[in-house]
């Protein structure tokens, strides 16, 4: 699995953030609870995809202390915990949903935030540090390079 691959799930943010004069610093702009609106990538081809389907649900949490917590759902969930004989339908079931947890930081030269992974339900990120390109408007948290990947997050409180 390619490094950009593995960060995929790990949600998303475009640009730089725009920290000027006047503004609040790059960290405080990420404080606080977001919820999930968009989630796309586009393959080789530019075709965009919806790992979680187009409609996913899920949390991103920044609290004071660095902190950060995701969690991500693909929609409609399954209703049904496959057998353990199915190994398809585990695989689908699993990757269906994303969390993970640990610190943050602001590299705020790079315009980046970076995930200091504790956790994680995609093995190969926990110890890792994956820097996410981000930028925050109004009260949208935008993920992503924004041209293969992009996520979306609304700002809850």
């Amino acid at each position: 699995m390619s490094k950009h691959a593995r960060l995929i799930p790990l949600v998303a943010l475009v640009c730089l953030p725009s920290v000027s004069s006047g503004q609040r610093p790059a960290r405080e702009m990420l404080l606080g609870t977001w919820r999930l609106v968009e989630h796309w990538n586009k393959d080789s081809a530019g075709a965009v995809t919806h790992q979680y389907g187009p409609q996913p649900i899920g949390l991103f949490v920044h609290d004071a202390t660095n902190h950060f917590s995701v969690q991500i759902m693909r929609t409609p969930p399954a209703r049904v915990v496959p057998a353990p004989t199915d190994s398809a339908g585990v695989r689908q079931f699993i990757e269906g949903y994303y969390a993970a947890f640990g610190t943050f930081t602001v590299d705020t030269a790079k315009g980046e935030s970076v995930y200091h992974v504790e956790a994680s339900t995609v093995p190969g990120l926990i110890g890792s540090d994956a820097r996410l390109p981000f930028r925050v408007s109004n009260d949208s948290l935008i993920i992503g390079d924004n041209r293969t990947w992009r996520r979306v997050w609304l700002r809850v409180h």
